[in-house]
């Protein structure tokens, strides 16, 4: 991955060098002013979380008994479908929203995503353009269940139920080209600070000693910061496409197919 992300950065830095027909980036909504675009996209999304405060009590034969949970990591990982919707704001600013289905690994089934995000052109230069972005994302109520047979204590039936929302901010750096027959591809690259703030609940099941287990813990990021990059092509007036990596505290492989309505 080291190797990946220093090649690409090598690779934006050649262009934004010796490129040859480079224009000042036209962010997308400039390509589409007075239009709204649609943009659908597939999402590979893994991210560190720090589970904390927990709490939980068991109930069975004798009386309720609370205990405290120790922090502990964990692995957030989804495959994440959803429409994007950007509105035409003008030439500096694209506004987007987002809805769609996110299907968490070991959980139940799909579960609903929201989110939605701002792109502030900040600076445009002969080399390169800067935007300040904004974005946020909102998945509620992921559900976990499972049955294990433990040789010491029986069958323990599990379930588990979570929800959280991811917020943050960041600088991206840009350059457009112009291509052969008129495409225009753009190099991009940045770093964002974002936090993730959620709940967990959990009820464990012991069916052989009569015991339950009940608890709750908060869910929040294990690392704030993190480094994306991509690139963007304009295929014609009407179509677009785009593909994300993100590392470091999160990863994750993003692809979006963009049509101008």
């Amino acid at each position: 991955m080291t190797r990946i992300l220093f090649g690409f950065i090598i690779f934006v830095s050649l262009f934004l060098r010796n490129g040859i027909n480079a224009e000042a980036a036209d962010t997308p909504s400039s390509r589409a002013i007075g239009h709204v675009r649609i943009e659908l996209i597939y999402e590979r999304y893994n991210r560190d979380v720090e589970l904390s405060g927990g709490r939980f009590s068991a109930t069975g034969p004798a009386a309720t008994v609370p205990f405290v949970l120790p922090n502990r990591s964990a692995l957030q990982e989804e495959e994440r479908v959803s429409a994007r919707l950007h509105f035409p704001t003008g030439r500096k600013i694209d506004v987007y929203l987002d809805a769609g289905m996110s299907k968490p690994e070991g959980s139940e089934g799909v579960v609903p995503i929201f989110g939605g995000g701002i792109r502030l052109l900040a600076y445009k230069g002969r080399s390169f353009d800067a935007s300040i972005v904004g974005f946020g994302t909102y998945v509620p109520k992921i559900e976990y269940k499972a049955s294990t047979l433990d040789p010491s204590l029986g069958n323990i039936e599990s379930e588990q139920e979570e929800s959280y929302w991811e917020a943050g901010i960041g600088l991206e750096l840009h350059r457009s080209f112009t291509l052969k027959k008129g495409f225009r591809f753009k190099p991009f690259g940045g770093f964002a600070v974002s936090f993730l703030r959620g709940d967990e609940d959990f009820l464990d099941r012991y069916t052989n000693l009569g015991v339950t287990v009940i608890g709750t813990a908060n869910l929040e990021e294990d690392g704030l910061l993190s480094l994306y990059g991509g690139f963007s092509f304009l295929l014609n007036r009407k179509f677009s496409l785009r593909i994300e990596g993100r590392f470091v505290n999160q990863t994750s492989l993003s692809a979006g197919l963009a049509f101008i309505l």
